[in-house]
């Protein structure tokens, strides 16, 4: 019986679980990201977060990932705190 490496769960031994270089079996949905086994839709979200251009030639995954982290950047309210505090009525009670 093979326990999980991530998540200490039973793991069924066939072709669909992951086993690492020490033979730990793993489920492959618990296995952490690698920044090198990002999907296109990932790495159109990471390009954009970390202010990269979008990339020539890419798939329309790629696309809609970096389009989706753009919206939700530019649709993010930034305020100082001045206009913070008068958003929320305090200014004036200082």
């Amino acid at each position: 019986m093979a326990t999980c490496k991530y998540c200490d769960r039973y793991v069924a031994d066939n072709e669909k679980a992951g086993m690492d270089d020490d033979f730990k079996m793993f489920h492959p949905e618990c296995e952490p990201k690698s920044i090198n086994k990002l999907t296109d839709y990932e790495s159109g979200e990471w390009d954009c977060v970390h202010g990269y251009p979008a990339r020539e030639c890419e798939s329309a995954q790629y696309y809609a990932g970096y389009g989706d982290a753009y919206a939700k950047e530019q649709n993010a309210n930034w305020h100082t705190d001045k206009q913070f505090e008068e958003i929320m009525g305090e200014a004036n009670e200082i």
